[in-house]
């Protein structure tokens, strides 16, 4: 290991190092700061799911408007073609570094009908994960799974050791986080195959988002996939299936199936996603379908969602929850005699806190119902919060909320899968966008079960130089901050975006809430405050962001050699250089009120559909030097632009063979800037005459040559150079991360010990370790530091002691390095010349 280090100081003539190995000191875990007013908080962590998803999915489906179906088993095949030429480091291996306490969206939850104390849990971009212990332990079953997008797990009641796993998220209407099929199990999980054998499916809406699964329990070989392609049946276990009619069906989108738990031939279907039908029930398993439409809303009751439960006490009461075409709550409907009539319950949940329906707005995406399996009046509905019922619906309880009010257990928000143990009808398991929850009371009071349970949906991730704390953006985790690792802590809540440690002062942090509101912390994440002065704002909330057109995620980067300077970006780039003091814009030159994306035509509030700037990167070797990436819009295309002098001019550096797709990330050698790498996301199918996710440029845009080689036809999301060798370079894509040793000619995956998941974001610290930020499986690290080309590591330090500091004399800029022999606790202290101290600059344990 390699464990040379470098820091930066402000000024004095003696150093002094004190080197010593002994017991490792953990860090402490930071204090919880609560934003200063309920209000705020709640405005802050309010769910922006949709806005999430649109986000995601843009990036991908850009230009075409459309994500290939096969585009997974694509990049599968050319994985498996490509990786069988070892190259120079093959023995790259990452290692976990959670949040294994902060779980990411669960929508299902299967218990083994045999054994109570086993329970999977559906991750939508995690992959599926089993407990041996009734949840208070987590492990991943499905690593290297084709898909790692659960939307359904359903088990044999014959056989508990084969398990369904329908993949993709369905409950939106954009085409992101997609399905491949359903996986299947036959030794508990431990492998998995993928079954894709369905006859002529719909090409948007076939086997790409699978909502439930049944098997039978009197012929296992019989089982039932609903999907937004309608419901299926396969006869021989999953090798083929076959879409069955749905008679008068009018949508073709299934959100959900029930079966009778003592007539495995009576089923009911929900149907109408984003438009307007009813539930459908079979008494002949399938062949035929009839509308139970008695009593039930008319079909032009403007509802959009329809969730399921039936009462296994008494399967003639089945409940209903509707969501209304503004996604807050219709209504909950219950029949008491197996669908012939329906009624609305009594009254319908209402939060007493929000003011509003408990499907909050978003009945699109969080909309559940589960029923007691002994008492068909005890009933559990879920939306933004849980609520609960002991009378049939006559009355409705909320008991959680997602944040601190008196008199209701606190439960992440947005609730997705409830599941009563079928053993132990007291035993309640919830999946929701906080990981897993349980309850052995029946819904009265709330555990968070996420132990292990590594599933964060992270977008960015930012590292401190030297030590182990990091920081990450996530999806409706908010700005989460490693403690005493794998343990995690939510430092801001929400959504969190781009993040970024100050290199010279790491207790200074940046983060952002959506649309760019950044916020800084000058204690290590225990508190945060907005530092946009400058800058256009929406409001005089800490949670406002800009009133500029930009991304729901937008981008800022700090100056890799100035840690006060940071560059943001909207439709035009802005800049401070002092550490978010104020912020000025630097593309003025441009037109259209400083406008980038070529884009300016009057559309530069946040909400339009206009392009906005991507990718931002600062060159180390010349601060003036930046470039910036665009999104591509209907009416401008992606472009990269250039600037030497931090803005004064911009150069349109897009040219051929550069494709128009959304740009992700630049990443520009640290020892020439006018060499960098473009990383650009979509799929080669939506600009055939401009293929590749990877271009280089030796001459800063003038021309560029396409360095994707053997990469497969993956979104690439992260790029980075190694500084001591910059033709080695690694790229996070949609399966992991990637590594070409010779500038792209050649690329080869490098998923050892991580998982062929979304990878976000990458950094390196001072050492030359590198982490990784995924969408669904937390943060990882490099065992090692990069090797060089020869694939020998870089020689061990053989002594400790300090370095040449330069420049000398000091100044602001002046770096420090010095290195270990091996891991310890390590002080430096600055002297002056009479043998004062005058400050530690490192004072912590180093490996």
């Amino acid at each position: 290991m390699n464990r040379i280090f470098a820091l930066s100081t402000l000024a004095t003539i003696l150093l002094l190092l004190f080197w010593q190995v002994g017991k490792r000191t953990p860090h402490q875990p930071l204090p919880e700061k609560e934003l200063q007013l309920p209000q705020e908080r709640e405005e802050m962590e309010a769910s922006h799911a949709m806005d999430a998803m649109i986000w995601y999915n843009r990036q991908r489906a850009y230009p075409a408007g459309r994500i290939p179906v096969d585009w997974r088993e694509k990049a599968t095949v050319s994985i498996n073609r490509f990786n069988k030429s070892a190259s120079a480091t093959a023995a790259l291996h990452w290692s976990p570094l959670g949040p294994d306490n902060i779980a990411g969206r669960v929508r299902s939850v299967a218990i083994d009908p045999t054994n109570s104390n086993i329970i999977y849990s559906g991750s939508v971009s995690g992959g599926i994960w089993k407990s041996t212990d009734a949840g208070a332990n987590w492990a991943p079953t499905s690593d290297l799974a084709s898909n790692l997008v659960i939307g359904s797990i359903a088990i044999d009641p014959t056989n508990s050791n084969i398990i369904y796993a329908g993949t993709g998220e369905a409950f939106f209407n954009i085409d992101a986080l997609r399905g491949a099929g359903v996986l299947k199990s036959t030794d508990a999980g431990a492998s998995w195959s993928l079954l894709t054998n369905f006859a002529s499916p719909n090409a948007l809406f076939g086997y790409n988002y699978i909502t439930k699964i049944i098997v039978r329990p009197d012929n296992h070989n019989v089982v039932y996939a609903a999907m937004l392609g309608g419901v299926w049946k396969s006869t021989d276990a999953g090798a083929s299936w076959a879409k069955l009619a749905t008679n008068t069906q009018v949508s073709v989108r299934c959100t959900d199936l029930v079966a009778d738990p003592t007539n495995a031939d009576v089923m009911y279907a929900a149907f109408g996603f984003f438009s307007t039908d009813g539930i459908y029930k079979t008494t002949n398993g399938g062949t035929s379908w009839l509308l139970m439409n008695g009593g039930f809303p008319p079909r032009t009751d403007g509802y959009v969602r329809i969730s399921l439960a039936i009462a296994p006490s008494n399967p003639q009461i089945l409940y209903a929850c509707l969501s209304d075409s503004q996604y807050y709550t219709h209504s909950i409907q219950k029949t008491t005699n197996g669908g012939v009539s329906w009624a609305a319950t009594a009254t319908k949940p209402m939060d007493p806190v929000g003011g509003g329906s408990h499907l909050g707005g978003q009945g699109w995406y969080n909309n559940v119902i589960a029923v007691h399996p002994t008492n068909a009046n005890i009933v559990l509905t879920g939306g933004i919060n849980m609520f609960k019922s002991t009378d049939g619906g006559a009355n409705w309880v909320m008991k959680t909320n997602w944040y601190s009010a008196a008199g209701y257990k606190d439960m992440h928000a947005d609730q997705h899968a409830v599941v009563f143990d079928p053993g132990n009808a007291s035993i309640v398991y919830f999946g929701n966008d906080g990981g897993m929850y349980k309850s052995t009371d029946a819904g009265e009071n709330y555990t968070a079960i996420n132990n292990h349970l590594a599933t964060t949906q992270m977008y960015t991730g930012s590292v401190h130089p030297t030590a182990a704390v990091y920081l990450a953006g996530t999806q409706d985790n908010g700005t989460v901050r490693s403690g005493i690792l794998p343990a995690w802590s939510v430092s801001i809540g929400g959504d969190g975006g781009s993040c970024a440690i100050d290199f010279t002062t790491p207790t200074t942090m940046y983060t952002e809430y959506v649309y760019l509101a950044i916020q800084k912390s000058t204690n290590g994440g225990s508190s945060w405050f907005r530092t946009m002065t400058g800058i256009p704002v929406s409001g005089a909330s800490q949670s406002n962001g800009t009133s500029d057109r930009c991304l729901f995620i937008a981008p800022f980067t700090m100056d890799p050699s100035t840690s006060t300077t940071l560059v943001a970006g909207t439709f035009r780039l802005w800049r401070t250089t002092n550490s978010g003091g104020s912020w000025s814009p630097i593309s003025t030159s441009m037109p259209n009120n400083g406008d980038l994306t070529g884009d300016g035509d009057g559309s530069n509030q946040v909400g339009s559909s206009g392009s906005a700037i991507s990718a931002i990167s600062v060159a180390k070797n010349s601060s003036a030097t930046i470039y910036v990436g665009t999104s591509g819009s209907a009416t401008a295309a992606a472009r990269i632009m250039v600037t030497t002098n931090t803005g004064t001019s911009w150069t349109n550096v897009t040219a051929a063979p550069l494709p128009d797709r959304y740009v992700t990330s630049i990443a520009i050698d640290p020892t020439n800037s006018s060499r960098a790498f473009a990383g650009f996301s979509g799929y080669n199918s939506a600009t055939p005459a401009a293929p590749g996710h990877v271009f280089l440029t030796t001459n800063r845009g003038t021309t560029w040559t396409n360095a994707t080689g053997t990469l497969p036809d993956l979104p690439v999301n992260a790029l980075l150079i190694d500084p001591n060798n910059t033709a080695h370079v690694l790229a996070g894509t949609d399966l992991g991360v990637f590594e070409t040793l010779n500038s792209g000619t050649t690329w080869t995956q490098r998923n050892n010990g991580m998982a062929n998941v979304s990878v976000m974001d990458l950094d390196m610290n001072s050492s030359g370790v590198v982490f990784a930020a995924t969408h669904g499986r937390g943060m990882f690290k490099l065992d090692s530091v990069l090797t060089d080309v020869s694939g020998e590591p870089a020689p061990l330090p053989q002594k400790f002691g300090l370095g040449q500091n330069y420049p000398n004399p000091f100044n602001p800029k002046t770096d420090i390095k010095f290195q270990i022999l091996s891991g310890g606790f390590v002080t430096i202290k600055v002297y002056d010349v009479v043998g004062r101290e005058i400050t530690t600059l490192v004072s912590e344990r180093l490996e």
